[in-house]
């Protein structure tokens, strides 16, 4: 019965779901043969009518993964993001939704806290602890076409550890 409601859910949601392309930096294994890929890049072909990139940037050396996913609730469409630091046992995220500004080359970020972890298969989260971010992500407006980088991890001299960065509007490149 539930993968009836999943298929109509799927069925009346058909217009409002983004195409998502993501790299495959690496794939490995875990012990029980299931594959697992780490997504440092993603292309989103519309958040709410604005196609959106990101990219994550960590200091050489440093084991991360990082994953996207998106979401539909009552025709709203929010991309969730986290980044994983296995050096240091952390996880950052963000959940975001993207609203263009009617009749302006303006689009609306939304930021919020990381609302599930549940919604990232192949991550194991339980030997992980949340991570703080130097700056609490703020919603703001941006041009379309904009360039926005998230600080998500510092060390401990104030330099940048880990950054997402963002691209809103253009043309979403092919996979």
């Amino acid at each position: 019965m539930p993968r009836i409601v999943a298929a109509i859910l799927v069925v009346a949601l058909g217009s409002y779901l983004p195409t998502v392309a993501t790299s495959q930096a690496e794939r490995r294994s875990d012990d029980h043969g299931a594959m697992d890929t780490r997504h440092a890049t993603f292309d989103i072909s519309s958040l709410n009518g604005v196609p959106v990139s990101g990219k994550t940037n960590a200091r050489p050396g440093l084991d991360y993964e990082a994953a996207v996913s998106v979401t539909v609730e009552h025709k709203l469409v929010t991309l969730h993001r986290v980044i994983v630091d296995r050096t240091r046992g952390l996880y950052f995220g963000y959940d975001l939704v993207v609203e263009r500004v009617t009749n302006q080359p303006l689009v609306h970020l939304h930021f919020a806290p990381l609302s599930s972890l549940q919604t990232f298969k192949g991550i194991q989260f339980d030997s992980l602890s949340p991570g703080v971010s130097p700056a609490p992500l703020q919603d703001k407006t941006v041009d379309l076409n904009a360039h926005v980088a998230l600080p998500l991890e510092n060390a401990q001299d104030g330099t940048a550890l880990i950054t997402d960065e963002l691209r809103f509007g253009g043309d979403v490149p092919a996979s």
